[in-house]
């Protein structure tokens, strides 16, 4: 079995994004015992020699993210790269939005100004669990679908777990 595991920190959540004949993959580093979450990124033709490349989404200074930048998903659409992702600020009235980061190479990545660009709506879930985004393109709808993790805000406790449709 062959690992990757970076210098600093550790892995964890894999995003993986297969573009042009190379896997990019995007997963959540935590510095040992301290810090938020960050999306760090590595790069690979054959999964067995992978190159760092430089961060692509670390947290804050903005308000929404200031305590880190959690799983989601990355996709490419008319030569722009889409990192959308779940930011923490657990001080907020929402503490997981959706956001998103983009680029033109798939290597620097810029946070969204309208960021976040999803929040979850009180009429129908909790404002505490709004995570996970997964986008993706539906050829029948011809348009790009966001799938998110949330709690609905009525039924038992134990059973509010939801998927939420954008």
């Amino acid at each position: 079995m062959l690992h990757y595991q970076p210098k600093d920190g550790f892995v964890g959540d894999a995003i993986p994004f297969f573009y042009k004949g190379e896997y990019h993959i995007f997963y959540l580093k935590r510095f040992p015992q301290a810090g938020p979450y960050v999306w760090s990124h590595i790069v690979t033709k054959d999964l067995v020699h992978f190159t760092e490349l430089e961060d692509a989404v670390k947290p804050g200074p903005e308000d929404y993210d200031i305590e880190g930048c959690w799983t989601g998903s990355a996709i490419e659409h008319q030569g722009k790269f889409h990192i959308f992702y779940t930011g923490w600020n657990p001080k907020n009235e929402t503490p997981q939005s959706i956001c998103r980061a983009t680029s033109t190479d798939n290597v620097h990545f810029t946070k969204d100004k309208r960021n976040p660009v999803l929040t979850p709506d009180s009429r129908w879930y909790e404002l505490k669990d709004f995570r996970d985004p997964f986008v993706f393109w539906n050829p029948e709808e011809k348009c790009f679908w966001m799938l998110v993790c949330a709690r609905s805000n009525q039924g038992p406790p134990s059973r509010r777990g939801a998927l939420a449709l954008a």
